[in-house]
């Protein structure tokens, strides 16, 4: 299963890309200075039980020809496993997807060792982008990782906000690239609720060779304030991609509704890889995600928010399936979206709708924003009240939880003169022909302005604000403003 979805993620990517997935493993194995990300000799290189294949020495030889490679004998292997993990080799994986990357260490490396690692991983993040990739690397050292400490809250890491709900996801969704085999496919899914007794028994009896397995812990027991930790960071990340975030946000409630009982969907995937089940469709994580929150909508008789979720799971896959396409790789993708819409009894007009939405107006953009934010919304409200149900104390004392919190609130908390970024995207979808800029005077004798689509003022204004340079900075943040916009003024002076 894993080689399938490997061999679909390569099938997306261009030849220079390709060198990219290839030729990862050997950059950890080894360091060599005809190799991308070198820093020294002296950082922290071996992965256990890889070999490279002639055709990754091939790629390695067409990159840099003084490339040389001597088989050595390793005393040790600092790197324990290279892991991709997200939406790669899924539906919902296009040539516009970023790579999420673990990379697990040893944890004794020292502080000098760690930073040369540190800095191996942001060279080749920058390759990665001289490909037109873009990657990121998440630094896991396994001991702390199985302890619940994860790297600090950052734009693209959740901290310690969901830690077992991250590891869910990442058995879900997770690809094994090269090192040491996670100890949880070893586990049999009827042996879960015992994981660590388990476990035990397997490396004491020595049934399973303890340098030949990573241990990142069970799902045993998930603490019921990680859902609201969850609903924080899904809400944070709306701000850049909201369909993705709502379908994951109405995962933690399908979740939530189960506790503590949760039928995790890594389970599911484990148990039917068991029963010898291994093609990729079937097994898809993003399908068995949206299958999941449908089942649970349908369950709820909540037929609106279905509706709104199917458009999401549409809109986040970027297939567009009112036009015809040319690339063979993509065929899978749309012949598996469209069985789905199918079902769903969807007519051509809707899907052709849904393609056309970037061209849609502003204002058809903006009402959709809305929908989804306030469904974001009630999502976390649900998952608050169900974290302060399930835990003695409602006020949550994860500081990365508080913190996330704070970020919110600068985002979402509206103060006089702050410009409200409603189109994070800030694309050319935005752009207007026309622009109406409008002041009026109120009873208090003081102006206002807003701005409107036309001259009639035949829809209420797009945002209003006390001054002038204020609304155009909210029209220019927010993309409404091109080179071939016109700029009409009515004013009272």
């Amino acid at each position: 299963m894993h080689k399938q979805r490997l061999q679909r993620v390569q099938e997306f990517l261009q030849p220079r890309q390709r060198a990219f997935l290839e030729l990862l493993p050997l950059i950890f194995h080894l360091n060599h200075p005809a190799l991308p990300g070198f820093i020294s000799s002296k950082t922290p290189a071996g992965i256990p039980d890889y070999m490279p294949g002639k055709r990754t020495l091939s790629k390695a030889a067409t990159l840099s020809k003084s490339f040389d490679y001597k088989k050595r004998r390793l005393k040790n292997h600092p790197i324990h496993g290279l892991y991709l993990m997200g939406s790669v080799g899924s539906i919902a994986y296009s040539k516009k997807s970023d790579l999420d990357i673990w990379l697990c260490h040893q944890g004794n490396l020292s502080r000098n060792e760690l930073d040369e690692l540190q800095q191996k991983m942001n060279a080749i993040e920058k390759w990665a982008s001289t490909l037109t990739l873009e990657a990121h690397f998440f630094f896991i050292n396994v001991d702390e990782f199985r302890h619940g400490k994860g790297s600090a809250i950052s734009e693209e890491s959740c901290g310690s906000t969901q830690h077992h709900l991250l590891l869910e996801e990442f058995y879900r969704t997770g690809l094994y690239i090269a090192g040491r085999i996670p100890l949880w496919w070893l586990v049999p899914s009827h042996q879960d609720t015992t994981y660590s007794i388990y476990t035990k028994h397997l490396l004491a009896q020595r049934f399973i060779d303890e340098d030949e397995v990573i241990d990142f812990g069970g799902l045993e027991k998930v603490p019921a304030e990680e859902f609201l930790g969850a609903s924080l960071w899904h809400l944070y990340k709306a701000f850049k991609d909201p369909h993705k975030s709502l379908l994951k946000l109405l995962l933690m409630e399908a979740y939530a509704t189960e506790y503590p009982r949760t039928k995790w969907l890594s389970l599911e995937l484990k148990e039917a890889v068991y029963s010898g089940q291994f093609n990729p469709d079937d097994l898809d994580p993003y399908i068995l995600m949206y299958e999941k929150v449908e089942h649970y909508l349908l369950s709820m008789e909540a037929n609106r928010r279905l509706d709104l979720a199917r458009e999401c799971f549409y809109i986040n896959i970027n297939e567009l399936l009112s036009r015809e396409s040319v690339a063979p790789r993509q065929q899978h993708r749309r012949e598996a979206l469209q069985k789905m819409i199918t079902k769903w009894g969807w007519a051509a007009e809707k899907i052709a709708e849904l393609d056309g939405r970037k061209l849609g107006g502003i204002e058809k953009f903006f009402a959709e924003r809305n929908l989804i934010a306030q469904e974001l919304i009630d999502g976390y409200q649900l998952l608050n009240r169900f974290a302060g149900k399930h835990t003695e104390s409602h006020q949550p004392n994860n500081h990365e939880i508080k913190l996330l919190g704070r970020k919110l609130q600068a985002l979402l908390e509206k103060k006089p003169g702050k410009v409200e970024i409603v189109n994070p995207y800030n694309n050319n979808r935005a752009h207007q022909q026309e622009l109406h800029l409008t002041e009026t005077k109120q009873a208090s004798g003081a102006t206002r302005w807003a701005v409107h689509l036309d001259h009639l003022h035949s829809s209420p204004p797009l945002a209003k604000a006390r001054y002038l340079t204020e609304l155009l900075g909210w029209i220019v943040l927010n993309g409404l403003y091109g080179s071939n916009t016109h700029v009409a003024l009515r004013t009272q002076n």
